[in-house]
């Protein structure tokens, strides 16, 4: 990959999750400058995936026709799906494939019916990864996320405190010399708005690569087991990131997703 290439990603996808203001056209003039021919959005807006089953090293994976970055995984495979692959859906093909690829959570800005979940089954099932769906709520609590303590007795009576793992949990504590389990599943929190205080404070330990041990909900903590992470941002009134905690969002490739324009619209339509 060319430095102008990579230059024009840098420019075209970092200010996407910094800018409240969506429209498009202060991108654009960026990746005008830097490179009106290699410019990301021209490459995304074929109406093609931008990724594709590729091999390397005797290896199967799925690479990146933006970044010729690949994800090897033996259990990729093809698949068969009526997709409009317009430019917003692309964009987000390709932020998701690119967090993979370097193991950097990925978190969407984007209001239902958008694609996001579809978008995220599209790359696991390439990939022959399994999505993992967990859905935040007001009420929602840690122990819900990673398992809660059961009080049992053995044959001698005695009494026992277990908990009760979830695959969250597990996934976390799988040792990193047989991290099958955390590899072959992709964790995808929906409505980060909704999450609590207490919440948000575990989901940053589990975003953040500089935090290296998770807190249980029986407070011992565990070394952190790299997982495959997506979280899903509802927008709504005010200034939704500023919602997040900063260590949260400077752990992510923050992406907002932009609303498609009347020909998207009907490229979508004509697939349904």
């Amino acid at each position: 990959m060319t430095k102008d290439i990579v230059l024009s990603l840098i420019v075209y996808y970092s200010p996407r999750g910094l800018l409240d203001n969506k429209e498009s056209t202060i991108l654009k003039r960026l990746c005008d400058i830097i490179s009106l021919e290699n410019s990301p959005e021209k490459s995304l807006e074929k109406l093609v995936s931008p990724i594709f089953i590729d091999e390397e090293d005797g290896i199967k994976g799925i690479r990146s026709k933006i970044t010729n970055l690949i994800i090897k995984t033996p259990y990729v495979k093809e698949i068969e799906k009526e997709i409009a692959f317009i430019l917003q859906f692309n964009e987000m093909i390709e932020i998701i494939h690119f967090g993979l690829v370097n193991n950097v959570p990925v978190i969407l800005e984007g209001m239902p019916g958008q694609g996001k979940q579809l978008c995220i089954n599209y790359i696991s099932e390439l990939l022959g990864y399994e999505v993992v769906n967990i859905m935040i709520s007001q009420s929602t609590k840690v122990e819900d996320l990673l398992g809660k303590n059961i009080i049992t007795k053995d044959k001698n009576k005695n009494i026992k405190v277990i908990l009760n793992e979830t695959k969250l949990s597990k996934a976390l504590k799988k040792q990193k010399d047989e991290n099958q389990l955390s590899k072959e599943l992709i964790f995808v929190f929906n409505n980060l708005n909704n999450a609590s205080p207490a919440v948000l404070e575990l989901l940053t330990s589990i975003f953040d690569k500089n935090q290296e041990n998770v807190l249980l909900s029986n407070y011992s903590t565990i070394p952190k087991n790299p997982i495959n992470i997506i979280g899903i941002l509802k927008p709504q009134n005010g200034a939704n990131k500023d919602k997040l905690p900063p260590t949260l969002l400077y752990s992510s490739l923050y992406h907002i997703v932009l609303e498609p324009d009347e020909d998207s619209i009907c490229e979508i339509i004509s697939k349904k």
